[in-house]
């Protein structure tokens, strides 16, 4: 019996072997734990590289100001052509001081226009003229209207000396036919 108690302890050895392995087991977790913080480092780099990427634009606002400074160069260039109007405004006034001559001469058409009114009664005395000589022919057609009337009854007189010698005829013929019968 007591030999069998001995070997007992053997047993319960080899258990401590495995709680130890255990541990180890254990103790390898840290060390995948402590890989995480790397990745984690490196996300800061990401992040320096952004602020590079920042600080480059800057330089692309520096360069718009650039652009601004040409545009008053295209000021100035349209101050010139607004110099060249005024050129042409000064221009203007000699149309405008050509203009009173013209008036001048439109006061002469408006002086030569009463004489065309005084001839304006000549007119109307040849207008009355012409009146009295669209009543005299008026007249004349009343007249033409009488001698076609004369004119009917010339033609009623003709058909009248056309029957009376129709009637000759018949008595022509009549004595003809006592000419015959004797």
């Amino acid at each position: 019996m007591d030999t069998v108690n001995k070997s007992q302890p053997q047993v319960n050895r080899s258990k401590s072997q495995v709680n130890k392995s255990q541990s180890q087991v254990n103790r390898s977790q840290p060390q995948v734990n402590r890989s995480q913080p790397q990745v984690n480092r490196s996300q800061p780099q990401l992040n320096k590289s952004q602020s590079q990427v920042n600080r480059s634009q800057p330089q692309v606002n520096r360069s718009q100001p650039q652009v601004n400074r040409s545009q008053p160069q295209i000021n100035e260039n349209q101050s010139e052509v607004n110099r060249s109007q005024s050129q042409l405004n000064r221009s203007q006034p000699q149309v405008n001081r050509s203009q009173p001559q013209l008036n001048k001469s439109q006061s002469q058409v408006n002086k030569s226009q009463p004489q065309v009114n005084r001839s304006q009664p000549q007119k109307s005395a040849s207008d009355q003229q012409k009146s009295v000589t669209g009543q005299q022919k008026s007249v004349s057609g009343q007249q033409k209207s009488a001698s076609d009337q004369q004119k009917s009854t010339t033609g009623q007189q003709k058909s009248v000396a056309g029957q009376q010698k129709s009637t000759a005829d018949e008595q022509k013929s009549a004595t003809d036919q006592q000419k015959s019968a004797t």
